[in-house]
């Protein structure tokens, strides 16, 4: 549920940022920080559960990013 609450939380935020300076440029920024949060998934289970699920939610924060940076791309 942590990756859920990232999403939800960054889905509204990416759309005004898709909006302001670009699609393509905050895609770019998710998809940085969701890569982070890939490598840094073992590392944060072997670490602790708080850091896992600390590492989940900023999955979700990159990732909800996504779907708006998409409507917007597609749109113009």
């Amino acid at each position: 549920s942590s990756f859920l609450w990232g999403y939800l939380l960054s889905s509204i935020a990416g759309g005004a940022m898709a909006d302001r300076y670009g699609g393509k440029r905050v895609m770019a920024w998710g998809a940085a920080l969701w890569s982070l949060a890939s490598f840094l998934t073992p590392w944060a289970s072997q670490h602790s559960t708080g850091m896992l699920l600390a590492v989940r939610t900023l999955f979700g924060l990159a990732e909800g990013v996504a779907m708006p940076c998409m409507n917007t791309l597609l749109s113009g």
